[in-house]
């Protein structure tokens, strides 16, 4: 505890009472009328500050018996004394600003010795009634502290040893973790003070003081027993008047909710910087991992932190929590040195972490060094943020509401997130006054993606429910801090327009959608009479070639003609000209190719072979796929009757080996045209198509061979 809290005990004990109060007679000085409202021990002293003074006396009255004592230095009086005694001390007029006094017991609010305590601490496991002091929890624990609130909870007693071979022991109510706060121990005529422990299997004598050194010392309570004071008189001393305050932290009830305070924080959110700046708590010399304390303090924020030195060494640590889950560290120094911080880019948060090698009082005070934006102790975004229903840290604005922020040197933009409750959006705007150094922006964001679906410059706007953005962006002033402050008005909720009543005449245009439909559908009734033999009776339509379809594909018959009738065969010529055919429809190369000399269909496939020319080894080979892909497909062309046969060569390029061809894949209704030179002297000549289809193996084998002898029609 710092000074202040033992100055209570010393204002109690040596306060300086100069009572202006004329006595009976005019020569004498009332110092003190002291009226005694509990038995138990008192202590009196009126001592002169100069070399003498006259007049200077005592009455101590006690029922039938009176003492009176006089001298021309000092008067003291000691001993027990009954409830309604009085103590009357005067000195002479002309010394009346030449004294000094002081006194312990008759105080209405400390606890008296009524009885004689034990002389020693129980032996250990004896069961015997024990004399408890309880002393007072802080009222602030944690929380903004001042001195008279600590104060308030010191607990002073008063006692006395009438003879050299008394002593007083006492319990003092507690438990394990909690840390007894001595404030002073006062005996004006001699005594000193004990620390013990007591469990079931020992008593141990902790430390001893005397009245010099005994303010503001730290006691930890025992963790498995009993904390005792015990007061022995100093040799040759009749009676002994002694006071002692103390008060107790208590770990139980040391953090918000109750509980003892952890490292790290786990009590829930962040404490706020409006409700509280300055924290206090202890720990004990058994609390290994000492106290923290998370703090709402957000991102590029500026602030000051000074530890307070009371009691003990602290050790502080400085955690920056941040977005992404990691941390930042930084160390300050236990002196009360003031360190100025700013909490980096994503800090949602700040925690104050305190440890100590021994039993210590810790305390810090936080102070903004810069004002907070719209109440939150965090610079404002400056990025849009991203529609989210849940609180990312950061204030969210609500319309009919006054708040205010500033813009630092470096910074140019500040963003809010602005929530909209009403079910049909709200109708809000911006009132900034009338002189604005900036200017302001309400964005509507699309829910999902954060995009800006609607903005007005501050006017009215009506703005659907969710979360979306307010923008305030400098004019100018570039490198100076600029405050400001805004309203966000609200008109009310946004009523959408009730559908109007309707009546229906659409009966009066009944002729006119008939006229209309009769001509829409006029051409398709034409088309359905041309078609009428394919639609009612099932017939197959003829084929119908246009002219210049016909003349393509009868020059891409003589080109292949050509192509393999000359000496050097030009393959570009060829693969050209299959390449068109390929592209060709499939009907009306049958119709002008005339009938392939074996033509092959089923529902996946329809195979066709044409001999190109009278007197070669070539063939044309038309492959028509059906709905469904071919995979690893390859034709095999083989000689049922007479010599083998062998494949010379393919057109376009394709892998062949001895008699067969690979096709690999072959995509639904497409076509593919070969031309394919053959070798050997075979009398008929048969196909096979196999492959993959819906991963099953297929095979297409025509049910005739080819007469290749007999001469092209």
């Amino acid at each position: 505890m710092n000074k202040s809290l033992a100055g209570v005990l010393v204002l109690l004990m040596l306060s300086s009472m100069v009572v202006n109060v004329e006595a009976e007679s005019e020569e004498k000085h009332i110092v003190d009328e002291i009226f005694i409202y509990d038995s138990g021990s008192f202590y009196y002293s009126l001592e002169c500050e100069i070399t003498s003074c006259t007049g200077m006396e005592l009455e101590v009255i006690d029922g039938n018996i009176s003492i009176f004592i006089e001298d021309l230095h000092e008067v003291t009086w000691s001993g027990y004394l009954n409830s309604g005694s009085t103590i009357t001390a005067k000195i002479d007029l002309e010394h009346s600003n030449s004294y000094s006094s002081s006194r312990l017991g008759g105080w209405l609010l400390s606890s008296t010795e009524y009885f004689d305590l034990p002389n020693s601490v129980p032996s250990p496991g004896s069961d015997v009634e024990l004399p408890i002091l309880m002393p007072l929890l802080h009222n602030c624990f944690l929380w903004n502290c001042n001195d008279d609130q600590i104060n308030s909870s010191i607990v002073i007693f008063v006692g006395g040893l009438d003879s050299t071979s008394d002593k007083d022991a006492i319990m003092i109510e507690g438990s394990a973790g909690d840390v007894v706060l001595l404030n002073s121990f006062v005996a004006p005529e001699g005594a000193n003070l004990e620390i013990w422990s007591r469990n079931s299997l020992e008593n141990k004598l902790i430390t001893q003081y005397n009245p010099e050194d005994s303010i503001n010392k730290l006691i930890d309570y025992p963790q498995d027993g009993q904390l005792w004071f015990r007061i022995t008189p100093e040799v040759g001393v009749n009676y002994s008047t002694y006071m002692f305050g103390i008060s107790r932290d208590s770990n139980i009830d040391e953090a918000p909710g109750g509980g003892e305070l952890s490292n790290p924080w786990n009590h829930g959110e962040p404490l706020s910087l409006n409700d509280y700046t300055k924290f206090r708590s202890s720990i004990s010399s058994f609390d290994e991992e000492g106290d923290a304390v998370l703090l709402d303090i957000g991102e590029e924020y500026s602030f000051s932190i000074t530890p307070e030195y009371i009691s003990g060494i602290c050790y502080y640590q400085i955690i920056f929590h941040l977005e992404d889950g990691s941390e930042a560290i930084e160390y300050i120094s236990a002196e009360p040195i003031t360190t100025e911080l700013t909490t980096p880019d994503e800090t949602v948060a700040i925690e104050v972490r305190i440890t100590s090698d021994e039993v210590a009082v810790w305390s810090f005070i936080i102070d903004p060094i810069q004002p907070p934006d719209a109440g939150d102790f965090s610079d404002a975004q400056e990025e849009l943020p991203i529609p989210s229903d849940t609180i990312n840290g950061n204030t969210q604005l609500l319309p009919n509401e006054v708040y205010s922020g500033h813009l630092h040197s470096n910074d140019n933009v500040d963003i809010y997130q602005l929530i909209i409750t009403d079910e049909n959006g709200s109708r809000i705007f911006i009132d900034s006054g009338t002189l604005s150094r900036v200017n302001y922006q309400i964005q509507a964001l699309d829910q999902i993606t954060g995009a800006i679906v609607n903005t007005t410059d501050g006017s009215t706007i009506i703005i659907p429910k969710g979360f979306h953005a307010i923008r305030i962006e400098r004019q100018g002033d570039q490198g100076t801090i600029i405050d400001y402050s805004f309203e966000i008005g609200y008109l009310g909720p946004h009523e959408p327009p009730e559908p109007g009543i309707y009546t229906d005449f659409s009966y009066l245009f009944t002729d006119f959608y008939i006229l209309i439909g009769v001509v829409l559908l006029s051409p398709i009734l034409l088309v359905i009479f041309w078609n009428r033999r394919s639609i009612f009776s099932g017939e197959n339509l003829p084929v119908q070639v246009e002219k210049h379809e016909r003349r393509r594909l009868q020059r891409l018959r003589e080109r292949l003609s050509l192509a393999l009738a000359s000496d050097s065969i030009d393959e570009g010529a060829i693969e050209s000209a299959l390449h068109q055919l390929g592209d060709s429809p499939w009907k009306s190369i049958i119709s002008e190719w005339g009938e392939p000399i074996l033509r092959h269909m089923t529902e996946q496939v329809e195979v066709c072979v044409w001999r190109i020319r009278e007197g070669t080894a070539s063939l044309l080979l038309g492959i028509r796929i059906g709905d469904k892909d071919w995979n690893l497909a390859a034709m095999r062309v083989h000689a049922p009757e007479g010599s083998l046969v062998s494949i010379n060569d393919v057109s376009p390029s394709r892998l062949f080996q001895n008699d067969e061809i690979f096709l690999d894949k072959m995509k639904a209704r497409s076509q593919l045209f070969l031309r394919i030179t053959l070798d050997g002297n075979p009398s008929s000549l048969g196909f096979q198509l196999s492959g993959l289809v819906d991963e099953q193996p297929l095979a297409a084998v025509p049910n005739r061979a080819i007469d290749w002898d007999a001469p092209i029609e």
